[in-house]
């Protein structure tokens, strides 16, 4: 997993560990994409979601590369997750 983005997003730098969910991750990339990011997206290579990001961008951000809309999903993702609670129905 250390080679595609998800595992270096849950990794991070300095080896510091990311215990964001990735739901929430793909959640938040509805804020500035025009798609959410699929589930399996978690298992796809770098160049493939870089691909799939700027495919999607919103208006307001299509000049943004796909290192900083990484940047924005990351801090949302990780805000939703420390502040709210989803309840999941079974």
């Amino acid at each position: 997993m250390s080679d595609t983005i998800a595992g270096k997003i849950i990794k991070g730098s300095g080896g510091s560990q990311c215990s964001t969910n990735w739901d929430y991750m793909m959640y938040a990339s509805g804020f500035y994409l025009t798609e959410n990011l699929p589930r399996e997206s978690f298992h796809w290579e770098e160049d493939k979601l870089d691909t799939f990001l700027e495919d999607h961008l919103c208006e307001p951000f299509e000049y943004h590369d796909a290192n900083q809309i990484w940047e924005h999903i990351l801090i949302l993702g990780s805000s939703l997750e420390d502040n709210f609670i989803w309840r999941h129905k079974q």
